[in-house]
C-alpha cells in the first residue's frame, strides 16, 4: 500500500478525524520545515457533519496550524515516508500536554495534498521566545521560568521514550508555546544530522554521516537545549560550520551562564557528553529538573513567607512594601508558582496560608475569595496563626460577616499578630462584631504600635478627642507628629499647628509642615 493509501484507510476507519479544506480561512504561511511549510488557519466546523469527538471539543471555530509537503506524497518516497510516520506518531501522543496535538487530517484541492492540521501554539517557538527576552543585551527571562520550561519539555520527552518514539530533531525552533506552556512538535519530519542539527553539535552527527540517531540524540539534544534556556543564544552562534565541527570534534562546548545553578550545569553537561554511555536516561533527567524546580520554588515560597510573617509581626509599612516589591518582581512567573504550591506534594510552611494570599490577591490565579476562605480554613485546622488572620480578613471586608472576623482576628492576635491587633481596635471602636468599647479599642491601638498607618493615625485621634482615653495634647502632639513624618496625613497637618497653639509652643520651635 502507497503512503497516501495508508492515510485514507487511518481516515476511513475513523482513527484520525478529516476536516473539510474549505472551511479553512485566513490561511497564512508562518514557517518552512525539513519537508513542507506550515500555515496558520481559521477552521470554522460544520456541526452536523463532526464526529462526537471533535462536537466536544471543537464546536466553536478555533485557530489551527496547517502543515502539508513541498512535493506529493507518492513522488517523494522519503518525504512520504516521513510524513506518514509523523501522523502516526502524533495520532499515537495525541493526549499529552507537552506534545503538539494532532486534531487530523485535511486535503487541499488543487494539488490533493493531504495536510496535517495541528493544534496552533499562539506564542511562537521557544527559539524566537528566548530571543524575544533580551533587553539592551541582557538575558531578562528569569531562573524559576527556564526550570519550569526545561521540566516540561523533559516531561513530554519522557513520555516519546516510554513510546519508543525518537524524536530525532529536538532544538528550539520544534518546541512551541502555547499560553506560556511548552509543546514539543515535529516528530518526524526532519532530516537526519541536517545542517541546524550539525549546529546543536552533535557528535556522531559530525563524525559519521550515516549516524543514526537514538534516544541518546534526544539526551544530547536536549542539553544542548538546557544550555540555550539559560543563556538564550544559539550555541556557537558567531561561529561557521567548519568551526563547529572542529569544536565538537576537539570536545569543545559553550560556556555555562555563570547565574545558572551549578545543579542544572552538571545536568546538561552529561547530557551533552561526547560518550552516549555517559548520557543520563530521560527519567533520570526529568527527576533532576523536577528536584531543582522544587527547590527553586520552595526557596521563592520561603523568601515570601518570611516577608509575610514580618508584615504581621512588625505591622510596618515597610513590611508591606516589601511584599507588593516580591508580588511585582515575580508577577510574570505568578501563575507557575501558583501551580507548584497548590499541587506540590514538597513540605512548604504556612502553605494554606499563602494559597489563601495568592487567591485573595489574584498572583497566579483569578481573585476567588470563596477559595481563599477555602484554604484559610485549612490552615486554621493546623492551627496557623496567619490563616486566623487571613480568614477574618476574609470574614471582615469581603463577607461582611463581623462575628467571625471578630473570632478569628482575636485569635490571630492572641497568636502574636500584630496587625490583627488593629483589626480587633477597630471593631471594638464600632462595635462591630462585639459590644463598643473604645478603651478596649485605645489600648489595642496602642499595642498595634507607631509603625501601622491606621493605628498611629487612631491613637492620635483618641488622644485628641479623649477617645477611650483621658485628652492628652502631649501625645497627641507626638503621635500626629510621627503620622505626619511617615505618611504625611492632612488631618495630621491641619491639627499639629492647633496642638501647638493650644499648648503655647514658641513659634521657633513649631513643626514646619511644608
Amino acid at each position: 500500500m502507497n503512503t497516501s493509501g495508508e492515510l485514507r484507510t487511518l481516515i476511513n476507519t475513523k482513527t484520525i478525524e478529516f476536516f473539510n479544506y474549505n472551511r479553512f480561512s485566513d490561511i497564512k504561511k508562518i514557517n518552512n520545515g525539513g519537508y513542507g511549510e506550515v500555515y496558520s488557519a481559521i477552521y470554522r466546523p460544520e456541526t452536523e457533519k463532526m464526529s462526537e469527538k471533535m462536537s466536544e471539543e471543537m464546536h466553536e471555530e478555533i485557530h489551527v496550524a496547517l502543515k502539508k509537503l513541498f512535493t506529493e506524497l507518492d513522488f517523494d518516497k522519503k518525504a512520504s515516508e516521513e510524513f506518514v510516520k509523523e501522523v502516526k506518531h502524533l495520532h499515537k501522543v495525541d493526549h499529552h500536554s507537552y506534545i503538539n496535538r494532532l486534531l487530523g487530517i485535511t486535503q487541499e484541492p488543487v494539488h490533493n495534498h493531504y495536510v496535517m492540521v495541528l493544534q496552533y501554539a499562539n506564542g511562537g517557538n521557544l527559539h524566537e521566545y528566548l530571543r524575544n527576552n533580551f533587553d539592551n543585551d541582557e538575558y531578562k527571562l528569569e531562573f524559576v521560568e527556564q526550570i519550569c520550561f526545561a521540566k516540561d519539555i523533559a516531561l513530554g520527552m519522557k513520555f516519546l521514550h516510554k513510546e519508543n518514539i525518537i524524536h530525532r530533531d529536538l532544538h528550539s525552533k520544534n518546541i512551541l508555546i502555547h499560553n506560556q506552556k511548552v509543546m514539543i512538535a515535529d516528530l518526524g519530519l526532519s532530516k537526519l544530522c541536517n545542517d541546524d542539527l550539525k549546529k546543536l553539535g552533535q557528535p556522531q552527527c559530525v563524525w559519521d554521516s550515516k549516524y543514526v540517531r537514538d534516544f541518546k540524540s534526544d539526551i544530547y539534544s536536549l542539553g544542548v537545549l538546557y544550555w540555550e534556556l539559560t543563556t538564550g543564544r544559539v550555541p556557537f552562534q558567531d561561529a561557521n560550520v567548519q568551526q563547529i565541527f572542529l569544536n565538537i570534534s576537539d570536545g569543545l562546548r559553550e560556556t555555562p551562564n555563570p547565574i545558572t545553578p551549578i545543579e542544572f550545569i552538571n545536568l546538561y553537561k552529561r547530557c551533552w557528553d561526547s560518550d552516549p554511555k555517559n548520557r543520563p536516561q530521560i527519567n533520570e533527567v526529568y527527576d533532576i529538573v523536577s528536584n531543582i524546580k522544587s527547590i527553586i520554588i520552595v526557596n521563592l515560597s520561603q523568601e515570601f513567607i518570611k516577608l509575610y510573617i514580618k508584615d504581621m509581626v512588625t505591622n510596618s509599612d515597610d513590611s508591606v512594601n516589601n511584599i507588593n516589591n516580591w508580588l511585582e518582581n515575580n508577577s510574570e512567573n505568578s501563575k507557575k508558582i501558583f501551580d507548584f504550591v497548590i499541587n506540590t506534594d514538597v513540605l512548604i510552611e504556612h502553605r494554606e496560608t499563602i494559597l489563601a494570599y495568592f487567591y485573595m490577591k489574584g498572583f497566579g490565579t483569578n481573585k476567588d475569595y470563596n477559595e481563599c476562605l477555602y484554604w484559610c480554613k485549612k490552615g486554621c485546622e493546623k492551627k496557623d496563626v496567619y490563616s486566623y488572620y487571613e480568614a477574618a480578613f476574609c470574614y471582615r471586608y469581603s463577607y461582611k460577616n463581623y462575628n467571625e472576623a471578630f473570632h478569628y482576628f482575636n485569635l490571630a492576635a492572641s497568636g502574636g499578630v500584630l496587625k490583627a491587633k488593629s483589626e480587633l481596635a477597630m471593631m471594638h471602636l464600632h462595635g462591630m462584631g462585639c459590644e463598643e468599647n473604645k478603651t478596649k479599642a485605645f489600648y489595642l491601638f496602642k499595642e498595634a504600635g507607631e509603625q501601622d498607618k491606621i493605628a498611629c493615625c487612631l491613637i492620635s485621634d483618641c488622644y485628641y478627642d479623649g477617645i477611650g482615653i483621658e485628652i492628652n495634647l502631649i501625645e497627641a502632639l507626638k503621635y500626629y507628629k510621627i503620622f505626619w513624618e511617615k505618611w504625611h496625613y492632612y488631618n495630621a497637618k491641619i491639627r499639629i499647628p492647633l496642638i501647638e497653639e493650644k499648648l503655647e509652643i514658641p513659634i521657633e520651635q513649631r513643626c514646619n509642615l511644608r
